[in-house]
């Protein structure tokens, strides 16, 4: 079974279909037995979905850097959980234990640490596959900038069918699955 690494909030958004489909999501983790590796906190949507799979013993792995440890509030129910360094060993970390890595909606570091792991791709550092949920069409955006940096130039038409975004969670497996 894939251990899938998951990149999203410490916040919940404004809109609530943030919250429920990142519950919605953690249901569809548990249904299919995946072992997830995410940031550790019990805040924001990453809490959501830890509590929900430690409601239902899932598997859940949390890595955290040191100076967030208080700031984001680690999740203290993760009974398996890494305290590094920084977020470059946090990184590290989560890409070692991942086979898979999923984006849901999140700011600036979200985005870091998934655009982190499509690049180690893009310079073969790694085959593993990577997928966005696109809940609320919240990358929609994002889809259209990287088909812009497509048409002009700056990424491949390969690199650029690695990237895969969708709102199905049928979709995801498959991706995540087949690649």
């Amino acid at each position: 079974m894939k251990r899938i690494a998951l990149f999203f909030g410490s916040r919940t958004g404004n809109n609530e279909i943030y919250k429920n489909k990142t519950l919605e999501f953690s249901n569809w983790i548990l249904e299919n037995k995946y072992p997830i590796i995410y940031g550790g906190s019990r805040i924001g949507l990453m809490g959501i979905l830890a509590d929900n799979i430690l409601k239902y013993n899932g598997d859940i792995i949390g890595v955290m850097p040191e100076h967030l440890s208080g700031r984001e509030l680690y999740h203290k129910g993760v009974k398996e959980f890494y305290v590094v360094k920084d977020m470059h060993e946090r990184k590290k970390k989560i890409f070692d234990l991942a086979d898979a890595f999923i984006a849901l909606p999140g700011g600036a570091g979200t985005m870091d640490e998934i655009f982190e792991m499509i690049t180690w791709s893009q310079i073969g550092l790694h085959s593993k596959p990577y997928a966005f949920y696109n809940i609320n069409s919240y990358f929609d955006f994002l889809r259209d900038f990287l088909d812009h940096m497509e048409k002009e130039g700056f990424m491949s038409k390969e690199e650029r069918k690695k990237i895969f975004i969708s709102d199905s969670l049928e979709d995801i497996k498959k991706h995540i699955d087949e690649n």
